[in-house]
């Protein structure tokens, strides 16, 4: 638990710099552009990779906090025992499906890197939140399934 605690919070840090860095970008983009008239081609990169950080951040911590959407229309039918039944199994489906993402994330982030040139190189580095994004979902959903019965994360460390 203290390891999905501390896990959590490094999230949360990344999360917040990733959509401070965003707005940052994004403004300096716009202020270069229409009082400048010139730009920065690679803050548009890193801007795009930055929106994938925040959702992959942000679907990890929401997976933790057991908010995730559920799309689950037989929920309205089930009593609380039967869902709390389906928990397990649902969260290992999701898992072993956030893990074949990451395996097939993994591969082509491992083909982009073979063949990128020296300049496209720190492009690719930035894109390891692909592999990176969908291993932690993994996590989280494994930790769900183990723990279903467990309180969702909360703010305060273990004692």
């Amino acid at each position: 638990k203290r390891f999905i605690f501390y896990l959590t919070a490094m999230e949360r840090l990344l999360v917040s710099i990733s959509l401070f860095l965003l707005f940052a970008f994004t403004l300096i983009q716009v202020i270069a552009r229409n009082f400048f008239e010139t730009g920065f081609p690679s803050l548009d990169i890193i801007s795009r990779h930055l929106v994938l950080y925040i959702a992959f951040l942000g679907a990890a911590l929401i997976t933790a906090e057991q908010k995730h959407i559920k799309i689950d229309f037989l929920q309205h039918f089930l009593t609380e025992a039967q869902k709390k039944f389906l928990v397990r199994p649902l969260s290992l489906v999701a898992a072993f499906v956030c893990a074949t993402f990451t395996w097939h994330a993994a591969r082509f982030w491992l083909n982009e890197w073979q063949y990128s040139t020296v300049q496209d190189g720190w492009i690719v580095v930035i894109a390891l939140i692909l592999p990176i994004g969908f291993g932690l979902l993994t996590l989280h959903f494994m930790v769900l399934a183990v723990s279903a019965d467990v309180e969702p994360v909360s703010d305060t460390p273990c004692t």
